[in-house]
Order: structure tokens, then sequence, then C-alpha cells
């Protein structure tokens, strides 16, 4: 009877193999889990880091080779070129000859400046720029270069002075509000309206306002367009925007801190009280609405501008 109860115990014993509980896998699955987490975070910084320092050197190599075929030219003169890199269409560059005054010397100078801009992993715009002093003016070449100068400043003077010039630097101001509201590169924005203007002056003083000034103008219009939305800009949402402050008398009034308040009106919203119609010729119905309300010129102007469809323009000004 002894030996049967030992052999039982033995038995009993050879069968209870060791294990983890329920408790123990739990917290090696989250231990893991936070390890494997964590390495795909290193992983992912490192492979950004990578490609930003690839971009990095592309465009330090083509703002490179830019410089050295102008230094390589036999002559220079005041002039703005600008493209964007084949292989990488998210990476422009430019090359700027102006002349600049050195305060050490007492003298002008022409100098070459060489850029290429791009796009890094946070989405934020970089620009490698290399400077490059050309050569010095003679004293007739200052007189003509200040002589074009003035004649640019007394053209930008005239022109801001007119419908279209306000008309134009009173939706660029909207638009700067409209990105430091949602947060975007409104530096960006800046430099390029400044190369946007420079081009145009450039445009004015070799051609004049030739029958190829406007489509001159619809195609910055268009390449505007375009950079805002590289920049990340909701048309249906700037349009929402324009429709609420297009009647401030200042940018300055624009909360930028705040979104603006969608507008709950719809175009069929009309006035039940028939003593509120004052021009009856207005209610009657023709082919065209818009036009009784947006002068045909105000209409090209959004055009080119704005690069808004007509759509969009209607829905603007609620027709």
């Amino acid at each position: 009877m002894v030996c049967r109860m030992i052999f039982l115990n033995r038995h009993q014993d050879q069968s209870k193999k060791p294990g983890f509980t329920l408790v123990e896998v739990a917290a090696a699955l989250v231990i893991l889990s936070m390890l494997i987490s964590s390495a795909l975070v290193v992983m992912s910084r490192i492979t950004a880091g990578m490609i930003d320092l690839q971009s990095e050197t592309q465009a330090f190599s083509i703002a490179r080779q830019n410089l050295e075929k102008l230094l390589s030219a036999t002559t220079v003169s005041d002039m703005t070129e600008y493209g964007v890199v084949e292989t990488n269409p998210d990476m422009d560059w430019e090359i700027v000859v102006e002349p600049f005054y050195e305060p050490i010397s007492n003298r002008m100078w022409i100098r070459g400046l060489s850029s290429a801009s791009y796009t890094d992993s946070s989405g934020e715009r970089k620009t490698i720029e290399l400077t490059c002093w050309l050569t010095g003016l003679t004293a007739q070449q200052i007189r003509q270069i200040l002589e074009q100068q003035k004649r640019q400043e007394e053209f930008m003077e005239q022109y801001s002075e007119s419908e279209e010039g306000r008309q134009l630097a009173k939706q660029r101001a909207l638009t700067r509000a409209y990105l430091e509201q949602n947060d975007l590169d409104v530096a960006a924005y800046d430099e390029f309206i400044e190369r946007l203007e420079r081009r145009r002056l450039d445009y004015i003083a070799e051609n004049g306002f030739d029958e190829g000034y406007y489509e001159f103008l619809e195609e910055l219009s268009q390449e505007e367009s375009d950079f805002l939305y590289r920049l990340g800009v909701d048309y249906d949402d700037y349009t929402t925007f324009y429709d609420q402050y297009k009647d401030v008398e200042s940018p300055d009034e624009i909360d930028t801190s705040e979104k603006p308040k969608e507008d709950v009106k719809t175009p069929d919203d009309t006035p039940d009280d028939p003593d509120s119609k004052t021009d009856p010729e207005k209610d009657t119905p023709t082919d065209n609405n818009s036009d009784n309300s947006i002068s045909p010129e105000l209409r090209i102007n959004l055009k080119e501008k704005l690069g808004l469809t007509d759509e969009q323009i209607d829905k603007m000004f609620g027709q």
C-alpha cells in the first residue's frame, strides 16, 4: 500500500511541467510592443534624415552648377531665371543677377544669387542659396541702373494707385492673412511674390505692354495658384475666407487666430418682402446672372490673380 502511494506521487510530480502565467505573457507582450514601436520610430527618423540630407545635397549641387554657369558667362546683365528640377518636381531653382551697394568700399557691384528650394520631411520649405560678386560697375552703368530703378519705382507707384493694383494688393494681403490663420509658410509666399514682381518688371522693361503682356500675367497667375496649392491651400476654404473678409478696409482687421465662420446664406436666399426689391430689372431672369453683379473686368482679374473658376467666382459673390 505504501509503495503504491509513492508511485502515484511520483507520477503526479512528473506530469507538472514549468510554464508562464497569463500575467507574465501579457507583460512580455507589452514590453515587446514598446521595444518594436521605439525601434520603428528611430528607423523612421533615420530614414527621414537620410531623405532630407539627400535633398539638401541635391539642392546644393544644383545651386552650385547654376552659379558655375553664371561665372563662366562672358557677359552678365540684370536678370531673373527660374525652373523646376526634372528629376525632382518638388525642387525648384532660381538665378538672380542684380546690382547692390557695398558700403565699405562705397561702390556698386553686380552679384549673382543661385538658389534651390525643396520641401523637407516635416513639410517646411528649405532654400540653399549661393552668392558671388561678379564685377564692379562704372559710373555710367550706375547711372543707367539708377534711372531704370527710378522708372520701375514710378511705375510701381502708379500701378499701386490704379484699381487693378489695389485689387491685387488686397488679394495678396488676404492671402497672407489666410496663410497665417492656417499656419502655412508666409515667408515662402512673400519670397515667391517678390520673384514674380521682379519678373513682371523685367518683362515690362524689355517688352513694354505688348500683346503678350496679359498672357504673361496669366502665366504668373497660374504659377501663383500652383505655388499656393503646393503650400497646402484649400481653395474651397479660401473662397469662404475671402467671402467673409473681402469687404474689410485693412487686413489688420482680420483675426488670424480664429477660423472664419461659414456663411449660412445660400444663393437661393432672397428677401420675402416685395418692398425690398428696389430695382425690378435686377429680378428679371437672364441667361447669365453673374454678369449682372460682377463686371467682366473684375471676373477676368479674379481668374488671373486668384486662378478661380467661374463656379468659384459665382459662389464667392453669392450668385
